[in-house]
């Protein structure tokens, strides 16, 4: 392993060379002050004359003694990184590669590497030194440049995960402060977003316009084109571009779209989401045609390829070129396009109403019925406006409860590795929230991985000693694994905490079934019943026991 000097004198280092003190802010155990003075003499001298007389100096020291002999590794730690706090960035990164490219190499050493080849150009082809920091130190400012890189890269999840904690640390880094709300926004993570604009001067363009996109959010559109109206335009290009998309957004809303069109005219190019936007603005305000026009060179693109366009986008371009192909007269031609789109998002309800009648267009009576009747069972399973708008608020208040929500959803249509993906990445944003942790342990059970989904219900129940859920999750873990009195320990306990814990009822229930402990589990599920009388579970427990006669 290396030793404690190399460590001290990279990190050292790292706190000195960023601007504005940054590092010296961030509350990362291994950036504090050393315990001890460094064992190397050089390297003590060189520390010396660095805190007397600066780096120059101190490398003048060093150069010397390279001159007349070898220095140790941490002595070469330390001429590298004042290598490159002197501008000398190229013999910078030739004296710290070697020693970054050594697995147990330091995470201030790895930044500063990375550092000297982000200055000569080579910042892309080392930024494995990058990373490797980050994950030793994620609260660092190799963490910062991470999540700052990956949020430019649209791996938007990867970059909160850095930024987040790193913002909390050091809340007048205005750069990754606004870097994170963008992430905030995009992730939908509302107020989340709101707690990091909430003291942000408005004048600043980025930040009205992330206010006017969080009032968008919020389902007040009006209120969003007056904040975008008072950015003016007089706005950077890339800023000006949002303004427009997000004001467009905003007049669609509103029943505006000749605003919206008018607005976007001349500023599409070939990005996605503008086009789509574009189009549906222009069909709206009745230029169908027009519509149809704009959407069509990139429908076709998506149709060739739809996996170079995420799938939510790929399916919403789709079923915007078939509705108006449809519209004008070609619903035949619509097909493919209808029938990608249902593929790529089965759960939008306008997909199978358009491919319905694509389908009877072509003939196809039996298959337009299908897809018509899929239309006709979302829409009854939909729920009322007023609970919609109730269960959109709630959302909105509970980020990590929308996509855990999700992730149950893919666990329904028997999705669970798409699943663990929603959950893996809310775990490492909302990392001191229990339910994730359970709904976890659920994916992972569902992937017939025991012991795993065991010890990640096992963290969420230390983070939540007093919640039933955990005890509860734990329990049926152990039930699965034949642990049978662990289980019906925690299964007494979740119904400790909850008398009216109906899932523990019922699978205690089934243990003591099996255990052959039939009058308390008849009571049990009459309990469970008479909480909930269309409990079917309770009920074919109960009619398996018989009359106990």
């Amino acid at each position: 392993m290396r030793s404690p000097t190399a460590l001290f004198i990279a990190v050292l280092l790292a706190a000195v060379v960023l601007p504005g003190g940054l590092a010296a802010q961030a509350p990362s155990a291994s950036q504090g002050p050393p315990a001890a003075v460094p064992d190397d003499p050089l390297v003590g001298r060189a520390i010396e004359r660095f805190e007397a007389d600066g780096a120059a100096a101190a490398l003048e020291l060093l150069e010397a003694e390279r001159a007349a002999g070898e220095l140790s590794e941490a002595a070469t730690a330390l001429y590298g990184t004042l290598l490159l706090q002197t501008g000398r960035n190229e013999e910078a990164l030739r004296v710290l590669e070697p020693l970054a490219d050594a697995e147990d190499a330091p995470a201030g050493l790895l930044y500063q590497a990375w550092r000297a080849a982000a200055r000569t150009g080579r910042g892309g082809e080392k930024l494995s030194y990058l990373v490797r920091s980050a994950s030793l130190e994620p609260l660092s400012p190799a963490g910062r440049e991470l999540g700052l890189i990956r949020g430019q890269q649209g791996r938007l999840a990867e970059a909160y995960v850095l930024l987040r904690p790193w913002v909390r640390a050091n809340p007048d880094d205005l750069e990754a402060r606004l870097a994170a709300a963008v992430c905030a926004v995009e992730l939908e993570r509302i107020p989340e977003a709101e707690e990091l604009l909430s003291d942000l001067p408005t004048e600043n363009p980025r930040v009205g316009l992330l206010w006017a996109k969080v009032l968008l959010a919020r389902g007040d559109p009006y209120g969003a084109i007056a904040s975008l109206k008072a950015l003016g335009d007089d706005l950077p290009p890339a800023i000006d571009l949002d303004r427009r998309r997000t004001m467009a957004n905003a007049y669609i809303k509103v029943g505006q779209a000749s605003d919206a069109v008018e607005l976007l005219e001349g500023r599409v190019g070939d990005d996605p989401g503008l086009v789509l936007l574009m189009s549906q603005a222009q069909s709206q305000s009745g230029e169908v045609a027009a519509a149809l026009e704009t959407v069509r060179p990139l429908a076709e693109a998506v149709l060739a390829e739809p996996e170079a366009v995420r799938p939510e986008l790929a399916a919403g371009i789709l079923l915007e070129f078939g509705r108006h192909l449809i519209a004008t007269g070609s619903p035949t031609a619509a097909l493919p396009a209808l029938e990608t789109a249902a593929e790529l998002d089965p759960n939008n309800k306008l997909i199978f109403q358009s491919l319905g009648q694509s389908l009877a267009a072509a003939g196809r009576r039996e298959e337009a019925q299908q897809a018509l009747e899929r239309f006709r069972e979302m829409t009854d399973n939909e729920i009322p406006p007023a609970a919609q708008q109730s269960a959109l608020e709630s959302d909105l208040e509970d980020p990590t409860g929308r996509r855990l929500r999700e992730a149950l959803r893919l666990m329904g249509q028997d999705r669970p590795a798409e699943a663990l993906q929603i959950v893996r990445s809310e775990r490492a944003i909302a990392a001191d929230d229990p339910r994730v942790q359970l709904v976890e342990s659920q994916v992972l059970i569902q992937l017939d991985r025991p012991e795993e989904a065991l010890r990640v219900a096992e963290e969420a129940l230390a983070m939540a000693p007093d919640m039933a859920d955990a005890h509860y999750q734990r329990a049926v873990i152990l039930m699965g694994l034949q642990r049978l009195d662990e289980a019906e320990a925690g299964f007494r306990r979740a119904l400790e905490l909850a008398e009216n814990h109906t899932p523990a009822m019922n699978d205690l229930a089934v243990l003591l079934m099996v255990e052959e402990r039939d009058d308390e589990a008849r009571r049990l599920l009459e309990r469970a019943l008479e909480i909930n009388p269309d409990d079917p579970m309770a009920a074919s427990n109960l009619e398996q026991l018989g009359d106990g006669g």
